[in-house]
């Protein structure tokens, strides 16, 4: 069964109004979730996907919970149960800069490619050709196919 959730503006209305009884931070399996109590309900922060549906949210640290509790919803006082936390499998970030850096390279060097075989274009000395008769060259070309195709045995 799908846990009960709230979002980041509903927590922040009910912190505004006082009617937020405890909030919990949970250590979990690659992060920590929050967890609010409010009346006679419990219910798990939730974060909207890229396709707008509702799951849990999970933080990859403390820090950031407290961030997010403090600045965004204004919310001072909470537990931290961390015994069952596992931290998620992260890349170094010298790992993701290099992985960036070497994207960057590649994209340069196309770019330093691309640029070289236009100015070659530009620069051949031989005529151009029409278009139309470029276009009629391969229209033969793809009738000759076509006919190859079908002549053909299965």
């Amino acid at each position: 069964m799908a846990p009960d959730l709230i979002t980041p503006n509903i927590l922040k209305e009910l912190v505004a109004a006082n009617a937020v009884n405890s909030t919990s931070v949970i250590g979990d399996q690659g992060g920590y979730i929050v967890r609010v109590r409010y009346g006679a309900l419990e219910r798990l922060l939730a974060a909207r996907s890229n396709k707008g549906e509702l799951s849990v949210r999970k933080f990859a640290s403390l820090d950031a919970v407290d961030h997010f509790l403090r600045v965004r919803v204004n919310l001072t006082h909470y537990e931290v149960d961390s015994k069952d936390f596992t931290p998620a499998e992260r890349k170094p970030r010298y790992a993701l800069a290099a992985e960036r850096l070497k994207l960057a390279h590649q994209a340069a060097a196309y770019d330093k490619w691309l640029k070289a075989e236009i100015q070659e274009a530009i620069d051949d000395p031989r005529p151009s050709i029409p278009d139309d008769e470029v276009k009629r060259h391969f229209a033969n070309k793809r009738e000759a196919l076509r006919k190859r195709i079908t002549a053909e045995p299965s």
